[in-house]
Order: C-alpha cells, then sequence, then structure tokens
C-alpha cells in the first residue's frame, strides 16, 4: 500500500470490480486505451487474474487508486517490471473522467514510480501513449518524463493503426 495525503494505492480486492467498471466502461475514459469499454464479466476476470498473480516473485504492481479520505475507487495505476535483469519498468494509468483536471494521476504515478526506484530497485521506467493523448503527454512531461521517440503505425488498436509515443525517465533524474 502506496499513501499519499489524498490517494491510497493499493491492491485490487475481489468486490472491485463494481467500481473499475464504472471507470472502464465510460468510451471517452477508455479512448486511448488499448481495450474497449470493459463489461462486468471483463473488470470480474481482470481482478481475479491480478489476485492470482501475486506471489513472492512479483514483477507487476498493478494498483487500485482510491481517494483517501474515504476510500472510493478512482482508477489504476501499474507499474511492469519488464526486465528484472535490466531493472526496466513499464507504467500505466486510467483514472475517472469525472476527476481529470485536478492533479490526481501525476499525485499517484509519483507515488508508484518513487516505489519502483526506490523499493524495486529500477534503473529505468518508461510509458508509452497515443501521440494524440493530450492527458498522457501533459503528465510525463510534468513529472520530468523525457520524450524518447515515437514509432510510426506501431500498434493496431481497436481498428486503426497507431503510432506509440515514448517516454522514459532514469532512476538518476528522478
Amino acid at each position: 500500500m502506496l499513501k499519499s495525503e489524498r490517494l491510497v494505492l493499493r491492491d485490487f480486492e475481489s468486490h472491485d470490480g463494481a467500481a473499475m467498471l464504472a471507470v472502464e466502461s465510460d468510451q471517452e475514459t477508455v479512448r486511448y486505451q488499448s481495450f474497449e469499454p470493459r463489461t462486468a464479466g471483463d473488470c470480474d476476470t481482470y481482478i481475479a487474474r491480478d489476485l492470482r498473480g501475486r506471489g513472492d516473485d512479483r514483477t507487476c504492481f498493478d494498483l487500485a487508486v482510491t481517494l483517501a479520505e474515504n476510500g472510493r475507487f478512482v482508477g489504476r495505476v501499474g507499474l511492469d517490471i519488464k526486465l528484472p535483469e535490466a531493472s526496466l519498468g513499464e507504467l500505466w494509468f486510467i483514472l475517472d473522467r469525472s476527476l481529470w483536471g485536478q492533479g490526481l494521476m501525476p499525485e499517484a504515478v509519483r507515488l508508484l514510480v518513487t516505489f519502483g526506484f526506490q523499493e524495486k530497485g529500477l534503473h529505468r521506467v518508461f510509458l508509452e501513449c497515443d501521440p494524440r493523448n493530450r492527458g498522457a503527454i501533459r503528465l510525463a512531461e510534468k513529472l520530468g518524463f523525457v520524450r524518447e521517440g515515437q514509432l510510426r503505425a506501431h500498434a493496431f488498436i481497436k481498428g486503426e493503426s497507431c503510432d506509440s509515443l515514448f517516454f522514459g525517465v532514469l532512476a538518476t533524474e528522478w
């Protein structure tokens, strides 16, 4: 569990499906995600898979973002240690659209990236986003991630070929 003044990042619990559905079934919220709006079954399956994937050798930290004041589930943030031998982690995030623009996701990402560098000994964290996703780009820049490049027609998402924009930050820069 990771905490800030406004947020608590915690492991998913089996009852989080309905709250996840409220966030990830919204078309606009998932516009630049690799998945379509989720169904209740999708959310339950996702959480069940996450619960099964925890262990002593855990390399993926997909966490519920909740409000510290009332425990409300408002999104998720994740860090996947892609290459443990290279200390490389990939970051992702999604937030309830009604809370966009309040600085909550930069706060959540800051907590998780700090955890990755300090507790997991990562050397580098990167994120990949659609170049049209202005919110993700602003978040990366706000937190000091460096734009590292753009791959043309790198992904095929939701029926279209999409570019991928990459940002990264090194432990020495954090």
